[in-house]
């Protein structure tokens, strides 16, 4: 009677880990379905927030909207400074693109257009670096564009979150202490 009721016990034990464990997994699976789906993100006035990239973008009050493009594959929007020297550019593409091909288009069009409109203007395009930003991976495009004069500081980072989709930042001061300030804006949601 005791091997029985020991028996029953240990089923309903074994019964309680599998339902407890379905739950666990229901909750788990939830999660990653609702952290892979493909988000631009939404603005409330200078402050971005996007639950798919697990970022918070604060800028100063004074930048202003340069910028705006939404496509059915690109949202993007440019802020700069009052002075106009300081860019950071937000932007989210759907789809599967490779981060590295996507700066490599970017290294490109940029010297085309340096190339071709810009005379006198120099171009520094170094390597392509990990760098982490709010606890993600980026790939940063660093460059440097200027003349004798003058010299703007422009890196480009892009961070695929997951086969849905990229976020990008687009960071441009007048020196490398502007961007590493800059970067301070984005943080963890």
């Amino acid at each position: 009677m005791n091997e029985r009721r020991n028996r029953g016990e240990t089923n309903v034990f074994v019964v309680v880990l599998i339902i407890a464990g379905l739950a666990a997994a229901a909750v788990f699976i939830a999660m990653l379905l609702k952290n892979s789906k493909y988000s631009e993100g939404a603005y409330d006035g200078n402050t971005y927030t996007n639950r798919w990239a697990d970022i918070k973008v604060s800028l100063p009050s004074d930048y202003k909207i340069d910028h705006e493009k939404n496509t059915d594959s690109q949202t993007s929007r440019y802020f700069t400074n009052p002075a106009g020297t300081e860019i950071f550019g937000i932007c989210t593409m759907k789809g599967d693109t490779s981060v590295d091909q996507g700066l490599d288009t970017i290294r490109n069009t940029v010297i085309s257009g340096l190339s071709g409109t810009a005379y006198g203007y120099g171009l520094i395009a170094d390597d392509v670096r990990d760098e982490t930003i709010a606890g993600r991976e980026y790939r940063c495009l660093p460059m440097q564009v200027g003349d004798e004069n003058v010299t703007m500081f422009i890196n480009f980072y892009a961070c695929r979150i997951n086969k849905n989709g990229v976020m990008l930042f687009c960071i441009a001061g007048m020196s490398g202490d502007d961007i590493s300030r800059m970067l301070n804006y984005i943080s963890k949601r």
